[in-house]
């Protein structure tokens, strides 16, 4: 029987070990922060789309400096006349010969102009097509700050419910351990208050209850990160959730709230934007003086049913030759017109004046919020450490107490509530002050994601 047992699990253990690796390739990858920002940067749509908008603005510019100096126009025809013939002194045919033989009549006709005096306008054109470019530039910068900070708002809610399932699983068994203990008590007859057993039932209830909370955080956390990186099946590595190192020490004053402001794709915009403005300004101030191109034109009309008259001083267009350049002044006299652009375009560079200036003090209060939200986080999650270590030491000595009978349930259930709700408030104390962080670090321009608070046990350490 030991001999076909043997050769039996020669058979199975292969397939035993098969199926194993099998499993092992079907779970999914476990994808670290970096790993997530970086997918992030490469699949979001609304990244590609600001590449995309830069491809554009590139090439406006680059219309902007060629375009001006290729405004060449071709035009061509081809139609039926009626013919005439005679010479430059007389002719039997009428000037409009309806009654007489048609033929046909073609032309075509090439002219251009290069602009050589603009005073200012079409630098004034070039100028604002190059801050096009990096003002879709500046977009996809202050799009990509987002994403990141939602990136991380994401990776820090599926950390904290991960964190949370853990928990409510501990009480969940410690509860079950009780009821359990109730009942041996109970069958011995050693069971002081019959109400025990259903307090201890209702406890488990709402710890279970707060499972499908917890549930829904998680699912809702994948979501985002799958909606954000284009990765699918989202792993993350098995890393307690814990703060992030942050010094709040001397970053309160003008000067670095300037520095900061400074460093925002926001910041730049707005420059950009009030640059354009003026630019606007010169471009219909301008208007007020000619341009001289140098103009070029040729053509050729042919209309074999006519007779082709050569004299110079006589105009026959039906068989008419013409080549001509020379220098060309083009002057707009709206100056009515002129006047009003220039009102128009001043007025709108007072307007985007003073909305950088609101803009800036928007900034100024997003960075106070940040300061003030890491402080509120960073007091709560001190305030919440020392509860969870009392509170744990209370359930410690209640569960032992209880396990002896010197406890009573109700004590071990205050114990207990008290224990997760310090617990719970402790991780989402984390979790707040991690996305205050992360989203100092997009209002205060820096890009950098957050480091340290990793684990030594995770792919990721302080020293990395």
């Amino acid at each position: 029987m030991g001999a076909a047992f043997a050769r039996l699990l020669v058979l199975i253990l292969p397939l035993l070990l098969l199926r194993s690796a099998a499993q092992a390739d079907s779970a999914p990858e476990a994808h670290d922060l970096e790993a997530l920002l970086a997918a992030a940067e490469r699949n979001y749509p609304g990244l590609e789309a600001r590449v995309h908008d830069i491809d554009a603005a590139e090439a406006q510019l680059d219309e902007a400096r060629i375009a001006p100096f290729l405004q060449f126009r071709a035009l061509g025809n081809f139609s039926f006349v009626p013919g005439a013939s005679g010479t430059p002194i007389y002719s039997n045919d009428t000037q409009v010969n309806i009654g007489g033989t048609w033929g046909p009549t073609t032309g075509a006709t090439v002219e251009g102009a290069i602009p050589l005096i603009t005073f200012g306008k079409l630098r004034a054109v070039r100028d604002t097509a190059r801050i096009g470019v990096e003002a879709a530039r500046l977009e996809r910068d202050r799009s990509l700050a987002a994403v990141r900070v939602d990136v991380i708002r994401a990776y820090m809610a599926l950390q904290l419910a991960l964190d949370l399932e853990v928990m409510v699983q501990e009480g969940v068994s410690i509860l079950e351990k009780a009821i359990r203990t109730l009942k041996d008590r109970e069958e011995s007859g050693d069971a002081s208050d019959p109400m025990d057993g259903y307090r201890l039932t209702a406890a488990l209830a709402e710890i279970r209850a707060r499972a499908s909370e917890v549930d829904r955080l998680k699912s809702t956390a994948r979501a985002a990160l799958r909606a954000l990186t284009g990765v699918h099946d989202v792993a993350i590595p098995d890393c307690p959730l814990v703060a992030y190192e942050f010094d709040l020490e001397d970053e309160e004053d003008d000067e670095t709230f300037e520095l900061a402001i400074s460093r925002r794709p926001e910041a730049t915009l707005l420059d950009q934007a009030v640059h354009a403005r003026e630019l606007q300004v010169k471009l219909h101030r301008a208007r007020f003086l000619p341009d001289f191109v140098l103009a070029a034109r040729a053509g050729a009309q042919i209309t074999p049913g006519r007779t082709n008259i050569v004299n110079p001083f006589i105009s026959d267009s039906p068989n008419a030759r013409n080549l001509v350049a020379g220098l060309v002044m083009q002057w707009d006299l709206d100056f009515y017109g002129t006047v009003k652009r220039v009102d128009r375009a001043r007025a709108l560079l007072r307007a985007t004046e003073a909305r950088r200036r609101e803009a800036r003090a928007g900034m100024r209060l997003e960075l106070e919020q940040a300061h003030a939200q890491i402080r509120s986080a960073q007091d709560r999650l001190t305030s919440f450490e020392e509860g969870e270590r009392t509170t744990r030491a209370w359930t410690v000595a209640a569960l032992q107490g209880y396990q002896v009978g010197t406890t009573e349930v109700r004590t071990l259930i205050e114990a207990i509530k008290a224990y997760y709700t310090q617990r719970g408030s402790r991780l989402q104390a984390v979790h707040d002050l991690n996305v205050a962080i992360a989203g100092y670090g997009r209002v205060s321009g820096s890009g950098v994601a957050p480091r340290g608070g990793w684990n030594a046990s995770c792919e990721l350490d302080d020293d990395e």
